[in-house]
């Protein structure tokens, strides 16, 4: 793994804790998303999901303070899922088991999603889902904070992973070549000559769109980009 030493450092003690708290429950720790691809940014969480034979209050009461300390470190924000549950999830939140599908380490255990299996009705339902709660409440958010720029830069901070991921789940279901979200993305917004949103998300990831007009044409161009992959996705 290639991730920041501050990262890492935290992660580790992190792991060692849950090792201690919740065995012998614990199955498995995946760690998935931008994390995975060693692509972590300043606005990134680091994504973790830890794999359960049981959701055992107590254990879990002991892991909560390291969890604290964690997601006030690094942004660790942790799923916790029961074996038995995988595949009824993975049907349920079809666009998120799919990225965990393309972009996953395994930290300990057995690599429980190998193999996993989640439908092309599902993808396509939970896609078009994500895709509309995305534009509205992105809209909604537009419309209250439209005079604010460090709101919008904010929001299109926030904006580039489920807009990458969605170029990534639609690309898949359309049969294209493999790539990685980010790249799927860039694709996508150079057929639609939208190549100054790939680099302004970016540079919000970053911190660095200080640019106040910048960021409100990159939130409404976001906002067509998610338009475009729904309209593409009820053409499959």
């Amino acid at each position: 793994m290639d991730l920041t030493a501050t990262v890492q450092s935290n992660l580790d003690l992190f792991l060692e804790v849950a090792s201690r708290a919740l065995l012998p429950d614990l199955v498995s720790v995946v760690l998935f998303g931008s994390a995975a691809e060693n692509r972590l940014r300043p606005v990134s969480d680091v994504n973790l999901i830890l794999v359960l034979r049981r959701f055992d209050p107590d254990r879990i009461a002991a892991l909560s303070p390291a969890l604290q300390t964690a997601r006030a470190a690094i942004r660790l924000d942790a799923m916790f899922l029961l074996d038995s549950e995988i595949a009824e999830a993975a049907e349920a939140f079809a666009d998120k088991f799919s990225d965990i599908l393309r972009r996953r380490k395994v930290l300990a255990g057995p690599d429980v999603f190998a193999g996993l299996q989640i439908s092309r009705e599902a993808r396509k339902t939970r896609l078009r889902q994500s895709l509309m709660n995305f534009i509205l409440r992105t809209r909604h958010t537009f419309a209250m904070r439209q005079d604010q720029p460090d709101q919008l830069a904010a929001l299109l901070a926030a904006s580039a992973g489920p807009l990458r991921s969605f170029a990534a789940a639609w690309a898949e279901l359309a049969g294209r070549p493999a790539a990685p979200p980010r790249e799927s993305l860039a694709s996508l917004l150079a057929e639609w000559q939208l190549g100054d949103l790939a680099n302004n998300l970016s540079l919000a990831r970053e911190n660095n769109l200080t640019d106040p007009g910048a960021a409100r044409s990159a939130v409404l161009q976001a906002i067509e980009a998610a338009e475009r992959i729904k309209k593409l996705l009820e053409g499959l």
